[in-house]
C-alpha cells in the first residue's frame, strides 16, 4: 500500500525575512526519490528544516498516510522524519562502526547484538566505506562524515528522508554508490526520499521526480526530463541549456553559457 506526505500552506520566517510564503507542494508516494533544486538562496534549506519541524514555522499543514506528522524539535526529532543537515556536526568520539551501532541500539533494542553488527556492516560495505569501520569518526574527511551520517540515518529506520546536499563532498565513485543505496532503500522500505542537488543530470537520471523552486515558491513539480526543460532552466537558474541524446538513447543537459537576460 503507497502512503502519501501532503504537505501545503508552509510560511516560514527567518529573522525578519520571509523566507518561505504559503508553499505547497504535490503529494509524494512512498518508494519515490525526490530531487529539491533551485538556486542559491531560494529557499530549499528551510524548506527541508520545515517539513523536518526543525525551525518554526508560522504556519505548515503535514500530513503522513492521512495523519498529521507531529512536530519535531532539535531535541525530540519524530522517529518517522530523518533528516540531514547541509553542514555536519564534529563526529562523535567513538569508531565509524560503533557509531552506527549506536544508532542501531536506539531503534532496533529487540534485536540481537550479532545481528546489530551484521548490519552495520553490510550498511558499511553498501556505501564503501567498510573499511573504515574501526577508524576514528571524529577524524574522518568531509566526504567520509557525510557517508557515516547517511549510514547512521538509514539505521534509525525513518519512513521520510530529509538530505540537503549529501554528496556535496563526495567523489564520483561514492556519490554514485550512495545513491544507488538511497534508491534501494526508498524502494526497498517504502521511504519517501527529497535530496537537494544542483547537478541537473544527476537529478534527471537518478529522481523520480524534481522539485524546482525560486523565490521562496515552488516553480514547478514533476518528472525530470519534464521539468528541466531548457527554457525552464534559463528561466530559473540563468543559463543557456539544451538537451542532447547519447547512443543508447539516455538526455543529457548541456550548459552553453549564460542566458541573454541574466547578463
Amino acid at each position: 500500500m503507497v502512503s502519501v506526505l501532503q504537505a501545503s500552506g508552509i510560511t516560514t520566517r527567518l529573522g525578519n525575512k520571509l523566507v518561505l510564503s504559503n508553499l505547497n507542494l504535490p503529494e509524494l508516494n512512498t518508494g519515490e526519490v525526490s530531487a529539491l533544486m533551485g538556486p542559491n538562496g531560494c529557499g530549499k534549506s528551510t524548506l527541508l528544516k520545515s517539513l523536518a519541524g526543525l525551525v518554526n514555522c508560522q504556519a505548515r499543514t503535514l500530513t503522513y498516510d492521512g495523519k498529521p506528522l507531529a512536530q519535531s524539535t532539535p531535541n525530540e526529532p519524530s522517529p518517522l522524519v530523518g533528516y540531514l543537515p547541509q553542514n555536519l556536526p564534529e563526529g562523535p568520539n567513538l569508531t565509524v562502526l560503533e557509531a552506527l551501532l549506536v544508532a542501531l541500539t536506539n531503534t532496533a533494542q529487540s534485536v540481537s547484538k550479532q545481528t546489530r553488527l551484521r548490519h552495520a556492516e553490510l550498511i558499511l560495505e553498501q556505501l564503501g566505506i567498510l573499511a573504515l569501520a574501526q577508524a576514528r569518526a571524529d577524524r574522518l574527511s568531509g566526504g567520509q562524515k557525510q557517508l557515516l551520517a547517511l549510514g547512521q540515518l538509514l539505521c534509525r529506520n525513518p519512513r521520510i528522508l530529509l538530505l540537503d546536499e549529501p554528496f556535496s563532498a563526495l567523489d564520483m565513485a561514492h556519490t554514485y554508490a550512495a545513491m544507488n543505496l538511497l534508491k534501494t532503500i526508498t524502494q526497498q522500505r517504502q521511504l519517501i526520499t527529497i535530496f537537494v542537488t544542483h547537478d541537473l543530470n544527476f537529478a534527471l537520471h537518478n529522481a523520480n521526480s524534481v522539485l524546482l523552486m525560486h523565490n521562496g515558491q515552488l516553480n514547478h513539480a514533476g518528472p525530470p526530463a519534464s521539468v528541466l526543460s531548457p527554457s525552464r532552466i534559463a528561466e530559473i537558474f540563468g543559463v543557456m541549456a539544451r538537451v542532447e541524446y547519447c547512443s543508447r538513447g539516455n538526455p543529457f543537459i548541456f550548459i552553453d553559457g549564460p542566458a541573454k537576460n541574466s547578463l
